[in-house]
């Protein structure tokens, strides 16, 4: 959903003219077509991901993916481990029974992993997602028995070096102190929930993590987590508690 928001707002909600989202989409392709051909990337000196080494994830491609926006990919990359967790999950309770409706799901679930491991760069857990997608439409049952555990281990261990390295990040910038969080940006961020306005709610977050607090600061790290799964209705009804108490 965060990579869709992305694209959208530059086609759509930004509206650009007409003649600009043409050359843009021609420039796609050219980087498409020009891709084999293209060097190595290089990680900026500065980079927030230089000292990032995560066996199977390509953090220099994936900045390039998102515009050089160390940001938008560092945000992505939170969505993307939060997100495959839960699609895991899924796989896992499938795991004592592939009957026909499970497989059907299985089969989406994995195409789901494929797609958003090749836009973060993750094409060793993509390649193994592509696998198992075609598995899943031949109904190749005993391929998925055997493969799917050591997928759902690998996969599960990108998330986790994924979220260890976004840890990493965060606790390298230095951040005042405040008592308590802000509660004219948790009404806020109610507000921007209840409208499901994703960029709305990512600028509060932002605003809100500029601190460290006295109390409250597992609230914070819960949002964050909300957040990149997207559970806006669990964040409002949270926060309205939290207000009101």
């Amino acid at each position: 959903m965060r990579q869709l928001n992305v694209i959208m707002n530059t086609y759509v909600r930004d509206k650009q003219p007409q003649e600009v989202i043409e050359e843009a989409r021609k420039q796609a392709h050219r980087r498409i077509e020009e891709k084999d051909k293209s060097p190595a990337e290089q990680m900026p000196a500065t980079s927030i991901f230089s000292n990032a080494d995560i066996r199977g994830l390509d953090t220099a491609k994936g900045i390039k993916r998102f515009n050089g926006s160390e940001k938008i990919y560092l945000d992505v990359l939170r969505s993307y481990a939060a997100g495959v967790n839960s699609m895991l999950d899924k796989i896992e309770s499938f795991s004592a029974d592939f009957n026909e409706e499970n497989l059907v799901n299985f089969t989406v679930i994995v195409h789901g992993i494929k797609g958003t491991s090749l836009d973060i760069f993750a094409e060793q857990i993509a390649e193994e997602a592509k696998d198992l997608e075609a598995a899943g439409k031949a109904k190749d049952i005993e391929f998925i028995k055997a493969n799917h555990l050591s997928f759902t281990e690998n996969a599960r261990k990108l998330a986790r070096c994924i979220e260890e390295m976004c840890a990493k990040i965060d606790s390298e910038t230095e951040k005042p102190l405040k008592d308590k969080p802000d509660l004219k940006l948790l009404f806020k961020l109610i507000d921007a929930c209840g409208d499901f306005d994703m960029d709305g709610a990512d600028t509060i977050m932002e605003d809100l993590e500029k601190h460290k607090y006295g109390t409250d600061n597992d609230l914070i790290d819960w949002l964050r987590k909300a957040i990149d799964r997207m559970q806006f209705e669990e964040i409002a009804e949270k926060l309205n508690t939290y207000i009101s108490r």
